[in-house]
């Protein structure tokens, strides 16, 4: 049974959809510190309190960047490779995956301006094993092994979760049932 994610990094937001689940949350970063006043996360959800360490770099991220740190938002094209992008994807893969060991398949894509130089780059960085805590809103963290075994990426990268959003119910949830594969090529989102 292939577990099959499609996660795009945008320069806007991270949009990421699985069998069974989808999220959305802004594309940003900032520096991680102690939370000062709970009580502007309690009863928020884990999304809205998003947090990680990574690399050796505690960050918040999306919402938790723009309320409790220096949110920054880098534009360049190196960006995907790095910390921040890295922290950005593994994120929210760790949050559609369930357990601490995730493996799973990858469709994703980058920005039309940065396909060429930078496809390779972005599929070796991906691929293996990696590894992110998510960190609670007191900094309690919840590790988590990732693994792409394959790496599909899309261009332009708008169409990576709208593509498999479009054939949601068609696709990525009867992708666990092979006697229902569609035979259709879907950009090659279909062959992983």
């Amino acid at each position: 049974m292939k577990n099959i994610m499609a996660v795009d990094v945008g320069f806007g937001r991270v949009k990421a959809l699985s069998a069974e689940r989808q999220l959305e949350f802004p594309s940003v970063v900032g520096p991680w510190r102690e939370i000062r006043f709970n009580n502007e996360v309690a009863g928020s959800s884990f999304l809205e309190q998003l947090a990680v360490d990574y690399a050796g770099q505690k960050l918040f991220l999306g919402e938790m960047a723009y309320r409790q740190s220096k949110a920054r938002m880098n534009m360049s094209m190196e960006r995907f490779c790095g910390v921040e992008g890295m922290a950005l994807m593994l994120a929210a893969v760790a949050m559609l995956g369930t357990g601490r060991e995730i493996t799973c398949h990858l469709v994703t894509g980058l920005p039309v301006n940065a396909y060429a130089a930078q496809k390779e780059k972005y599929k070796q960085a991906l691929l293996g094993r990696h590894y992110i805590k998510l960190l609670g809103a007191n900094g309690t963290p919840d590790e988590r092994y990732i693994s792409f075994e394959k790496v599909r990426q899309i261009y332009p990268s708008p169409r990576v979760v709208n593509d498999i959003s479009l054939r949601y119910n068609f696709f990525v949830c009867r992708s666990q049932r092979p006697e229902n594969r569609p035979e259709e090529n879907m950009n090659g989102v279909h062959a992983l």
